[in-house]
């Protein structure tokens, strides 16, 4: 049965590209656990609020991270200070943005 408007949060793989020496790039992969877009305008929505409020409108969907830790290796709980300087680096910015995206549009996880 379709439930109509059930709140729908899931678990969601992604993938942090970075550089790498050589020219080569390396891949990164972490999870997030995540509320998804609930109705088409949610996108539309999300675009037009602007950076700061974005960030806002993603550490409230986000509800938990997996993969994701100090410089000494250690992981790091999911908290507004650690999303805040997760957020500040480009390319992780980028892979959480997209992997919250795919997670709202239920698509296939490619291996």
């Amino acid at each position: 049965m379709i439930k109509l408007g059930e709140e729908i949060i899931v678990w969601w793989p992604g993938t942090v590209i970075k550089p790498d020496d050589g020219g080569k790039t390396k891949e990164l992969e972490f999870e997030i656990q995540c509320k998804v877009m609930s109705k088409v305008t949610d996108i539309n929505d999300f675009i037009a609020l602007g950076i700061d409020k974005q960030l806002d409108f993603l550490f409230e969907h986000i509800k938990d991270w997996k993969g994701f830790g100090d410089m000494d290796g250690n992981e790091l709980p999911y908290s507004r200070e650690s999303f805040n300087a997760a957020m500040d680096d480009r390319h992780i910015n980028a892979a959480i943005i997209q992997t919250w995206i795919s997670a709202s549009k239920g698509a296939p996880v490619k291996n």
